[in-house]
């Protein structure tokens, strides 16, 4: 069970904090994010790129990315044949989404690994359905190894080394991966599959649902959330997900001190979670104390600690219902007009659609009165 919040011993050291949501007060610094997610810095990279001007070591690099994107590969097929559809894939730092744009993500996380999403598109069957999807990564690693051990050129020894290092990788790969284990926050293929066996993965397969729905254009309504959810804490970016989804449901309902204590939960384990997340995190804390406890002093401190460069288009929103907080209407406009900029580029969908919203909503409050509009991300 996840610790309350609202208990001194959530303090570090014993610390005594008499507020009832010290992350969120800034009574507490937030956990410095996990090493896993930092960027790799410039001389890194000069060195990964010195490195790679040998042939040996960039020849063992594209046969790393080969690896992963075979386990990727494999978990795409088999979500295919499920009846799954896919949101995103990751070999490297590159990322396909599924409106078929690219991404580079160079930080440590991406360097050497893969992910790859799929979401559903029924609920029938769906555990089952899910552990094949997830099963398919590691098998299709061992079935390329075990092909290509019986392949292997003899006549060129240095093709036989690379071929004898695929074949050890791809073992390394699928087998390893088939080991339950959980680290900075990320579940192995094994773990997920233990979980869906023991009937543990619900928060994981709900957050999957409410990803697919609000992708395909649907509203998730309140009713759905099972508050159990809330005390699966096995240290896993779901629990987070699932306080975030909690947050904006009871923000939206006007429940602000249990939308405080949500929003507390996920900002005390903001470590594990991505950067682009835990950005997110940071400027709903400062919307939080803007407009439902006009604590503007906080909501500064907040926005002064996050990354304009990340998120623009929240950002600018978030500048935006502070000014209003403030009373700076002119100034508020101002950053709307900034943020509508920002919307304008994005790509069509559903999520500039959300955006899109937002934004009037925005506009329409400021120049009206009395009511503050919750944030776009707040709705994903």
């Amino acid at each position: 069970m996840t610790e309350s919040v609202d208990s001194p011993s959530s303090a570090p050291d014993g610390l005594h904090i008499t507020s009832p949501t010290p992350y969120l007060d800034c009574e507490l610094r937030l956990p410095h994010l996990s090493p896993y997610y930092r960027q790799i810095p410039a001389w890194q990279t000069v060195l990964i790129l010195g490195l790679f001007a040998l042939r040996t070591p960039f020849e063992i690099y594209i046969l790393i990315l080969s690896v992963t994107l075979i386990h990727e590969a494999g978990h795409c097929l088999v979500g295919l044949i499920a009846g799954l559809e896919l949101d995103r894939i990751r070999v490297g730092p590159v990322e396909l989404d599924s409106y078929r744009r690219l991404h580079w993500e160079w930080r440590r996380s991406s360097l050497l690994g893969g992910h790859a999403l799929m979401l559903p598109k029924a609920n029938s069957a769906l555990p089952v359905r899910l552990a094949a999807y997830i099963a398919g990564g590691p098998a299709a690693n061992i079935v390329c190894g075990l092909v290509v051990l019986e392949l292997i050129p003899m006549r060129n020894a240095h093709l036989t080394g690379l071929a004898q290092l695929f074949v050890a990788g791809s073992f390394v790969a699928g087998f390893a991966n088939l080991i339950p284990f959980r680290r900075y926050g990320f579940s192995s293929d094994g773990m997920k599959l233990v979980m869906l066996l023991l009937n543990k993965g619900q928060q994981w397969i709900f957050l999957l649902g409410r990803h697919a729905a609000i992708k395909g254009g649907e509203t998730v309504q309140a009713a759905e959330i099972d508050p159990k959810f809330l005390l699966e804490n096995e240290g896993s970016h779901d629990h987070v997900g699932a306080n975030w989804v909690a947050y904006t449901v009871a923000d939206r309902k006007g429940n602000y001190n249990q939308a405080a204590r949500h929003l507390e939960a996920c900002l005390a384990k903001s470590a594990i979670v991505p950067p682009e997340f835990r950005e997110e995190l940071i400027l709903a804390a400062a919307r939080f104390q803007a407009t439902r406890r006009r604590r503007n002093d906080l909501a500064r401190q907040w926005l002064d600690s996050s990354d304009g460069e990340r998120s623009k288009i929240n950002r600018a929103h978030t500048e935006a219902l502070v000014l209003f907080s403030e009373g700076k209407i002119d100034e508020a406009l101002a950053k709307a007009d900034e943020e509508d900029r920002f919307v304008a580029q994005l790509p069509s969908g559903p999520w500039k659609t959300l955006h899109l919203q937002a934004s009037r909503q925005l506009r329409e409050i400021i120049e009206k009165g009395p009511v503050v509009p919750t944030s776009p991300a707040e709705t994903l």
